[in-house]
């Protein structure tokens, strides 16, 4: 189903291949460990704070740099504007929100698919809740998912697609996507895959839109839900508070994803399958009208 999917060239991949003038391979390399030492610049005043919630909310809010970083990489060395990374001017507000409500919908279909399945239990845990850890978190994620957006999709995706075809941005961006992500001592071969196609789907939604806010405010609510809402680890990283307790069982880790958390069970699989599904049926529907 995925591989049927027909992916265009958008106008910021156009715009990448009229400006990028380096050698790719090169380039992304470069790229990668300047995002690396940046990250590591930008935690280490961190590594001072004691408390735990407020340290995780500045490690977060810490991406600001990183995405400045990365910005002006692109400027200076790719010779490469905003509007090549998937930044647009219009309609910010909304296509921010319409981001929000999408991953809201996809994360609550990974729980009911758990719940289904009888892999989780979930109780409420307002009683215990630091709320303004949960609100500082909920603002501190955007910065963290667009890092990672700009970073994945508007640099590497869209200087291989520039330079190649969009299939290999995808496919080889997402590989990357994963192994930045799987570097952790629970993550499983599921827990890859599906970090993978967690990239392919991320990737989808930039091409369809075209808008690194949009897809960027997916990724950072997607984190948001699974962490300070759900209480499941984020990639198989832990969080200091949340507003439900979700008790993983330990005999559905495949269905649940164990110590990895939810991104590395069947659960998120058959969630993100679902996704491509409608997305399949949406690209069919407007390719027809678009013809008619």
């Amino acid at each position: 189903m995925i591989l049927h999917m027909k992916f265009h060239s958008t106008t910021s991949i156009q715009l990448t291949k009229e400006q990028q003038n380096r050698n790719i391979w090169l380039t992304i390399i470069i790229g990668l460990i300047i995002v690396f030492v940046a990250q590591g610049i930008s935690i280490l005043p961190g590594t001072y704070i004691k408390n735990t919630g407020v340290q995780e909310v500045y490690n977060l809010f810490a991406n600001l740099f990183v995405i400045l970083i990365v910005i002006l990489f692109c400027k200076f060395f790719q010779k490469r504007t905003l509007s090549s990374l998937g930044f647009k001017d219009k309609y910010i507000i909304s296509k921010i929100f319409t981001g929000i409500i999408l991953s809201i919908t996809f994360l609550m279909t990974v729980l009911l698919v758990n719940l289904l399945a009888g892999s989780v239990e979930l109780t409420s845990n307002l009683t215990a809740v630091n709320l303004v850890y949960v609100l500082a978190a909920f603002l501190a994620y955007f910065p963290q998912g667009l890092m990672e957006e700009i970073v994945c999709r508007g640099f590497i995706m869209n200087s291989l697609s520039a330079k190649y075809n969009v299939w290999i941005g995808l496919i080889v961006n997402s590989l990357i996507f994963a192994i930045l992500h799987g570097i952790n001592p629970d993550t499983t071969p599921l827990a890859l895959f599906n970090l993978f196609l967690a990239g392919m789907l991320l990737s989808t939604i930039f091409c369809l839109t075209d808008n690194i806010l949009f897809v960027g405010a997916f990724h950072a609510v997607w984190n948001f839900m699974l962490g300070p809402v759900f209480g499941v680890k984020v990639s198989g990283l832990s969080v200091y508070s949340s507003l439900f307790k979700t008790t993983l069982l330990p005999e559905q880790s495949l269905i649940n994803g164990g110590n990895f958390g939810f991104e590395g069970g069947l659960g998120l699989t058959i969630s993100i399958f679902i996704a491509f599904t409608i997305i399949f049926l949406f690209i069919k529907i407007r390719d027809k009208q678009t013809k008619n």
